[in-house]
Parts: structure tokens; sequence; C-alpha cells
């Protein structure tokens, strides 16, 4: 039941590392480094290298900005200006948070079926004997059973992904359900303090 509960929580909280670029690109102090745009639906890096020595350590297990934006694209952001490193997302706009939940990651798109497609649209005749129709046979063999354990593989990744994410999201929960707790304790402990000050006055 516990943990029916927790999968239910996690549907409406964002990723950690959509929360946390969102704070990234809120924090006040790093505006010259990273902020929002001026129509506050985009956020521009104006300092890459300081971005990856000042500020991506703080939020993040590296200081790499191209694994950065390669998870930008996995979650669905664009970069929309040729001249810069500005980036957007439908729902990623400044004091839209409650948004967050919105943006998930996209799934590894298959190009399985088109690479088969060509190689039937190929059309492999036997206009030169029957030697090279059965090499030509075998290397399409060959190709179709690559075909297949790529494809399985992509499936691994897919679902080593969502693991992932999912372990994300809860250790998120995890973490909030940790403070909430803590702040709980922190008032109960200054509520008997007080309560034995005005035993002591007594």
């Amino acid at each position: 039941m516990f943990m029916y509960f927790v999968q239910v929580l996690l549907m409406g909280f964002p990723s950690q590392f959509v929360r946390k670029t969102y704070e990234m690109v809120d924090d006040p102090s790093t505006d010259l480094i990273v902020s929002w745009s001026l129509n506050r639906t985009s956020f521009v890096v104006w300092d890459h290298r300081a971005l990856e020595k000042d500020v991506l350590p703080k939020y993040f297990r590296h200081n790499n900005f191209s694994s950065f934006i390669r998870q930008l694209n996995v979650y669905g952001f664009s970069k929309v200006d040729p001249e810069r490193w500005e980036f957007a997302h439908g729902v990623f706009q400044k004091g839209q948070k409650h948004l967050l939940k919105n943006i998930k990651r996209r799934k590894p798109s298959s190009c399985t079926s088109a690479l088969v497609h060509l190689q039937d649209s190929q059309g492999m005749s036997s206009s030169n004997g029957s030697t090279d129709t059965e090499a030509k046979k075998s290397l399409k063999d060959n190709k179709n059973k690559l075909m297949e354990e790529l494809a399985k593989l992509r499936q691994e990744q897919q679902n080593m992904e969502q693991c992932f994410q999912f372990i994300e999201q809860r250790l998120d929960l995890m973490e909030q359900l940790l403070h909430q707790r803590l702040e709980g304790m922190d008032r109960q402990i200054r509520d008997i303090e007080h309560k034995f000050g005005e035993i002591c006055k007594t």
C-alpha cells in the first residue's frame, strides 16, 4: 500500500534534472552566467565556461556543459537562437514551477523499421548468378540479425533510463519527506523547550 502511495505521489513531481535546472536558472545570483530571457519563456547561458566551473557542480554531479545540453535534449528542450546558448521548452517558464511535472523524458527513437524498409527496397536480385545471390542473401541475413540485436539493445537502454528516472524521482521524494520530518521534529523540540522554560519560571 505504501509503495502504491509513493508511486502516485511520484507522478506529480518533476524529475530531479528539470527541477534543478529551474532552480539554477531562477537563481538571481547567477544572472551574469545563466538567466531567464526577457520573454520569461526561455533561458540563456551567457558564459558556458563559468557555468561549467562555478554553477553546474552546485546542482549536478558533473561540470560538463555538453552533458548538460544532451540532458536538455532528452527532456525536449530546443535551442532557439543560433547566435547564443538559448533553450526553451513549452512549459519551462519563469514563475510557472508547477508546470515542471509535465516535462518528461523523450523515448529514444528507433530507425530499425526504416533501415529494414531500405534493405527491402534494394531488391537484391540474382542477376550475377547463384554465387552472388547466395552471398547477398547471407549479407542480408546478417544485417537482419544485427538489426534485431540493435533493437533489443535500444529497448534495454530505454528500460534502464526509465528505471534510473524512477530511482531519481524516489530519491527526490524521500528527500522532501525527510525534510518535512526534520522540520516537524524541530517544531516539537522548540515546543518542548518553550514548555520547559515556562515550568522553570514557575
